[in-house]
């Protein structure tokens, strides 16, 4: 629908305003009038902003710049041939722009994605090195594993023979025909005889109390002032005590544990002299 002359430089115009959405002035252009005669006009190729719109929208105004002239048609042909050449030079010199601007972009994506590379296999690197370090701590946990299965497997063999020796100590004791009391220093039952329970009327459920609760037959107070002495000697102490009745009985006293040890404790063995009389 454009008059020659306008046709190249309206489209030239109108690719620039769309492409970068600005104001495009096109001067001096030499538009044909239906009666031969050329007319010289601006163009003037304007984005427009209007809210809701769907598609872009653009105002193109022609302002006359000067009266329109008669010249001959070669005349008319060559100023053609001129602006559409003029035309084709700003459309190659945008094109090589723009080509310019894509390579540099391209260039410098480049160097990013070369950057990333190299980043990418730093990473690596550092996830092989963490790997190889993962492995040698499995490997290690699985010694340590190894070894703890082996001392809890010693454990439980000490166990099982301390259970043994508890056991059997338990039934030697209780097989005993003595009246035997494993106190602490403070008088507090942790095990007896039968024939202690006898004595001093004491029932299992009696242990850890104090012997001092009891109504004994015996006085307790060479007890209390020997156990110091037997337990800083450590060696044994003997004394026969009167007891209620006439009775008197043979009192041996002894460290159940070596010297400084966490738990000191005494053996008390009483032997009733009326009865082996």
């Amino acid at each position: 629908m454009a008059r020659k002359g306008l046709r190249l430089d309206l489209r030239t115009a109108l690719r620039e305003a769309i492409e970068g959405n600005t104001r495009v002035v096109r001067d001096s252009i030499s538009v044909e009038l239906p009666d031969g005669r050329l007319q010289t006009i601006s163009l003037v190729v304007k984005p427009l902003n209007t809210a809701g719109a769907t598609e872009p929208l653009f105002l193109v105004v022609f302002n006359e710049a000067a009266a329109p002239v008669v010249k001959e048609r070669q005349a008319l042909e060559a100023n053609e041939r001129d602006t559409a050449f003029q035309g084709l030079e700003r459309e190659l010199s945008m094109t090589r722009e723009r080509l310019q601007g894509v390579i540099e972009e391209y260039e410098t994506s480049l160097e990013e994605l070369k950057s990333s590379n190299e980043e990418l296999y730093s990473v690596n690197e550092e996830m092989q090195a963490a790997n190889e370090e993962l492995e040698a701590s499995k490997e290690e946990t699985q010694s340590l594993n190894e070894e703890l299965q082996t001392v809890n497997a010693e454990l439980t063999s000490k166990i099982e023979a301390i259970d043994q020796m508890s056991d059997d100590q338990s039934t030697l004791f209780e097989g005993m025909n003595v009246a035997s009391v494993l106190l602490t220093p403070d008088l507090h039952i942790r095990m007896f005889t039968a024939a202690a329970a006898q004595i001093f009327g004491l029932q299992p459920g009696d242990v850890g109390r104090s012997l001092r609760n009891f109504s004994t037959p015996i006085p307790l107070t060479w007890l209390l002032d020997e156990i110091p002495t037997v337990l800083a000697a450590s060696r044994p102490s003997e004394r026969t005590i009167e007891g209620e009745n006439g009775a008197r009985y043979r009192v041996r006293l002894m460290a159940s544990s070596r010297k400084g040890s966490r738990m000191p404790g005494i053996v008390a063995n009483f032997t009733n002299l009326l009865e082996q009389g």
